[in-house]
């Protein structure tokens, strides 16, 4: 038993080497990538305009067009992925804290609840966001011009009258992530959004064997490279130290290492 687990163990890293796989794409792409952000999310809204004609493609255009909404969403906004294709229009509210003198605008925040996921454990997590004043940064405006264009080829709510929004049961159930052309209570398979990104990352000559996680990846190194207090990164994706530490942190502690340059130079 002690062979086979040391085989286990040393198994991955010895294939690796034997390929002769990328050494840095595991921990280090998503920090060389950071900067290459827009150019992804340009790539993606680029495939999803190309899609046009029949019903079916226009589905496949709006599941295309999530993908890199929630790319966004995730990277700008909840820093977290698990349940975002299994999340309902019912996971979302939005709150408006009170004013403050430096505010300029009303403050307005969009909480989703993340119930299910690998790492919930039982608890219910919650993603959170603002408005951001670059338009093409704002995971709020993304999310409404998502949302307003499928409703706008479904017609699913076209019918409602307010008795029927205050009836949960004819609601509730209905996916973020859904397929035009299925039940609306169906939710989206991973592999869509998985084989997307893969081309855009094929096509962008960029290397990365994150597919699925690639948006959560990328949320810490993002904040990480603005150099935002790693307690405050943590509290907002709410991971447990040891968690961020080993699979989310950029290894790049960009406040110390400019510091340090400065004192030596």
């Amino acid at each position: 038993m002690d062979d086979l687990k040391n085989h286990v163990k040393n198994r991955a890293p010895r294939v690796k080497k034997e390929t002769h796989q990328e050494k840095v794409a595991g921990e280090f792409a998503p920090c060389t990538i950071v900067e290459r952000h827009g150019e992804i999310e340009t790539k993606l809204w680029e495939d999803s305009v190309e899609a046009t004609g029949n019903k079916q493609s226009i589905n496949t255009a709006l599941q295309h067009q999530y993908a890199g909404y929630a790319l966004l969403h995730l990277t700008s906004g909840i820093l977290r992925f698990e349940s975002l294709y299994r999340a309902e229009l019912s996971d979302f509210l939005c709150v408006r804290p009170p004013m403050q003198d430096k505010d300029v605008h009303q403050p307005f925040v969009m909480v989703n609840q993340i119930a299910q996921g690998k790492t919930n454990h039982g608890r219910t997590l919650y993603g959170r966001a603002t408005r951001h004043k670059d338009v093409a940064l704002c995971c709020i405006g993304a999310l409404a011009f998502c949302l307003s264009f499928r409703f706008y080829c479904t017609c699913e709510f076209e019918d409602f009258s307010t008795l029927d929004w205050l009836n949960n049961k004819k609601w509730f159930d209905v996916k973020l992530l859904a397929d035009l052309n299925e039940d609306k209570e169906k939710p989206m398979v991973n592999d869509s959004y998985g084989s997307h990104i893969k081309k855009v990352l094929n096509f962008l000559s960029i290397i990365c064997d994150k597919l699925l996680h690639l948006g959560r990846n990328l949320g810490g190194r993002i904040l990480e490279s603005m150099e935002a207090e790693q307690e405050e990164i943590r509290t907002m994706g709410q991971w447990n130290p040891s968690m961020f530490d080993t699979a989310y942190s950029s290894k790049l502690p960009m406040g110390f290492l400019r510091h340090r340059t400065s004192r030596t130079t």
